[in-house]
């Protein structure tokens, strides 16, 4: 599947994993949020965590594909070099660190090699986990791992339930049925 495909599958995952999170009230969210944003730029940080876990899911039905020369590697190296001047700027070292990490992962390997395993997502959820409790607190803890992935179980299905559907999007099954969604194989 070309990279259209990917983004409207990960719009697609993002909306999934965003309509489990409302329907469990796992954060807040009304509709006329556009309207109290208006009104007081303040209330963006009520809906903060219902578009962070869109774009969670969204992000990692995309990570996959970051290992090859392409367009949404490009604009993902982009906004990441953003993000990493912002945390220098804010003096957020940490982060800063992590995100430069983060770079040279996707060099590591050929395009289909561990980005498009099935324990990937696991893993780099464990990781970042793992990372976030040793940066938050300055020591590991094995409970407060546990806690974090109990308190933020929709960030966990966003990135796991992404990261499938790419691999789905990418099967030999689907592309059986290619002929219906031509624009998205070409």
């Amino acid at each position: 599947m070309n990279y259209r495909g990917h983004l409207w599958g990960g719009f697609f995952a993002g909306a999934v994993s965003f309509f489990l999170g409302f329907c469990t009230q796992s954060f807040y969210f009304d509709f006329l949020f556009l309207k109290k944003i208006f009104e007081s730029p303040d209330n963006f940080f009520a809906y903060q965590k219902g578009f962070l876990v869109f774009f969670t899911a969204w992000a990692s039905s995309i990570f996959p594909d970051l290992d090859t020369s392409s367009l949404p590697q490009r604009w993902f190296f982009r906004i990441l070099l953003l993000a990493l001047i912002c945390f220098l700027l804010l003096k957020k070292i940490e982060i800063f660190i992590f995100l430069s990490l983060l770079m040279f992962v996707f060099v590591i390997d050929k395009h289909r090699g561990w980005t498009h395993w099935k324990g990937t997502p696991w893993i780099l959820v464990l990781i970042f986990v793992v990372f976030y409790d040793i940066f938050k607190n300055k020591s590991f803890s094995v409970e407060r791992i546990f806690l974090l992935l109990k308190e933020n179980w929709i960030f966990v299905f966003a990135v796991i339930f992404g990261h499938y559907f790419h691999l789905i999007l990418d099967s030999r099954f689907l592309r059986r049925f290619s002929f219906l969604f031509k624009k998205l194989y070409r």
